[in-house]
């Protein structure tokens, strides 16, 4: 016998109403609030982190099969982040430090990207990115009728469709049910997209509601998991609600003990190559990341956040930490990522599910707001610029806030065709109408493709190579082929960018080496990789000139 939980009225604590009203409010009762009540997702995290891994879909499927080893990252700032405050229009400074007499950031804590935008100094771990050519900001995306609901708005921007409706479905789940009916039963080999954080938003949801995710603590837990092999039985579950959360549960279980092994490997195998800024929640988030991917999951789409962006109150002493702790982030992500030769091979992007308002509110915050700016990060990008048209100060909508000149989901078609390269009927698909692509410096041909096969992490590299000061302000790196190669050595900078071809010749097996020096190519005092590749393998090492 099975109770119908529909007809379960609140009897302590509040009326029906109130309870009606504060779940329209947040959101409705998810299974993932089930599964904590039921103490099956308490406190468990990766590295520290909650974690969740997604099934397969035809997106999936198409990137699994794909030939080339993009990696997207979805980067939340959850709150609604203010883009004035992060990008300064000093084209319309005046108007702007109007609009916030003690909010707008003065000329003395901020930085020039140009001579028309600004960064605050808080965010000035960015810049070099920006200055190599690995970032590039859309202006003022949104969508028509804004709302300024956190959760509506948020269940927008993840449903990416059907804006004048509720959408429970998201842009990546729309189709799991599709293309895997029997998820529960047969399992992809590995999880299509990997979560951090929090998972209240639709992105990942399925047309039929379901959310196909796993939530582990760390690896220990996950070798654990594979070794007990919890399987269990998802036939004859009872006809009602509680039948429906239930197989939910077993089916959770299902995949935990299934992707356990194959992400406790690659957790593993993966290595960081710096060391992360301890005190800051994405970077810890990103550093497990990059574990992930440098293990050879095989993952193809990741999502972080960083919360706190609700600045009503105290904007002024709030953002500029979240702006600091977003850079900082962001930089040791690619530096590390770099000194494996990952960095050309992923690309982050920022969103967020409103901008703030213009002007600043009596409480030294700004409130709810509409358009904002998405950022976007990593060497494939080939440039830095802004993209679509820059927010008009001067021409505001009827609640003072800013109109949206991209539509967010011209971002997400061009991610998914130009950068995963998804066929473009899926991508419309998927969206549920065609919209414009961008040019957002990359497509399917030329970056993100490895020329020669990565060794896999946890086994030994068969070059052997290290380097050492020559004396004279250079460097003189030893290296040992095993067998005779046709060798290639590059350096890079941390972000990945080619700086030149140090050699290209065939050589034998045994012992060479090979002196350069700074001066020969124009490079700065810094942080640099040496890259040395066979048609069998790539390793890499630090160079660190002074």
């Amino acid at each position: 016998m099975c109770t119908d939980t529909k007809n379960i009225r609140v009897r302590k604590g509040g009326t029906l109403a109130h309870a009606k009203a504060h779940t329209q409010d947040h959101a409705t009762w998810s299974r993932r609030n089930f599964l904590r009540n039921m103490g099956l997702l308490g406190g468990m995290s990766l590295f520290g982190n909650p974690l969740q891994a997604l099934g397969a879909s035809p997106l999936s499927t198409a990137l699994s099969n794909s030939d080339n080893e993009r990696i997207l990252v979805l980067i939340r700032l959850k709150g609604g982040n203010d883009g004035l405050n992060t990008f300064i229009p000093l084209y319309q400074y005046d108007a702007y430090a109007n609009y916030r007499p003690t909010l707008h950031i003065p000329e003395t804590k901020y930085i020039k990207l140009n001579d028309e935008i600004a960064i605050p100094n808080a965010f000035s771990e960015v810049r070099p990115l920006w200055e190599q050519g690995a970032m590039r900001i859309v202006h003022a995306a949104g969508y028509e009728r804004p709302d300024f609901s956190h959760f509506r708005s948020s269940d927008i921007w993840s449903a990416a469709n059907e804006m004048d409706k509720t959408e429970p479905s998201g842009w990546v789940g729309r189709y799991l049910g599709q293309r895997y009916p029997d998820y529960a039963s047969n399992l992809p080999e590995v999880p299509a997209a990997i979560q951090i954080g929090s998972v209240s938003t639709n992105m990942f949801t399925s047309l039929g509601g379901k959310k196909l995710s796993i939530s582990v603590s760390n690896p220990e837990e996950l070798e654990d998991i594979a070794r007990l092999g919890q399987l269990h039985d998802l036939a004859d579950l009872p006809d009602c609600i509680l039948g429906q959360q239930l197989g939910h549960v077993r089916s959770v279980a299902n995949s935990v003990s299934t992707y356990a092994e194959r992400i406790a490997s690659a957790s593993r195998a993966g290595n960081n190559a710096i060391r992360y800024e301890s005190n800051n929640r994405l970077a810890a988030q990103l550093r497990t990341v990059a574990r992930l991917i440098k293990g050879n999951l095989g993952t193809k789409i990741y999502s972080v956040e960083l919360g706190g962006f609700d600045t009503h109150a105290k904007q002024s002493e709030r953002h500029p930490i979240l702006l600091q702790l977003l850079g900082e982030a962001i930089n040791q992500f690619y530096t590390d990522l770099a000194a494996d030769g990952w960095a050309d091979k992923v690309l982050s992007v920022t969103y967020s599910e409103f901008g703030r308002r213009v002007e600043q509110n009596a409480s030294d915050g700004t409130d709810h707001g509409a358009a904002a700016p998405m950022m976007l990060f990593g060497p494939a990008l080939q440039g830095n610029s802004f993209v679509g048209e820059r927010p008009d100060l001067n021409d505001l909508d009827a609640g003072g806030n800013l109109k949206h000149s991209t539509d967010f989901r011209q971002v997400y078609a061009t991610l998914l065709e130009k950068w995963l390269c998804v066929d473009a009927t899926l991508v419309d698909e998927v969206l549920g109408q065609s919209f414009e692509r961008l040019d957002l410096g990359f497509d399917c041909q030329g970056i993100g493709e490895r020329s020669a096969t990565v060794h896999p992490a946890n086994v030994p590299s068969s070059i052997q190579h290290y380097l050492m000061d020559d004396g004279f302000g250079g460097k003189r790196l030893h290296y040992t082929l095993p067998q005779q190669e046709d060798v290639r050595i590059d350096l890079i900078s941390v972000l990945g960018r080619h700086i030149s071809t140090l050699q290209s010749s065939v050589q034998q097996a045994g012992e060479h080496q090979l002196n350069f020096n700074p001066a020969q190519y124009g490079v700065r005092q810094g942080q640099y990789f040496y890259q040395i590749q066979t048609r069998q393998e790539r390793v890499s090492g630090g160079v660190q000139f002074f």
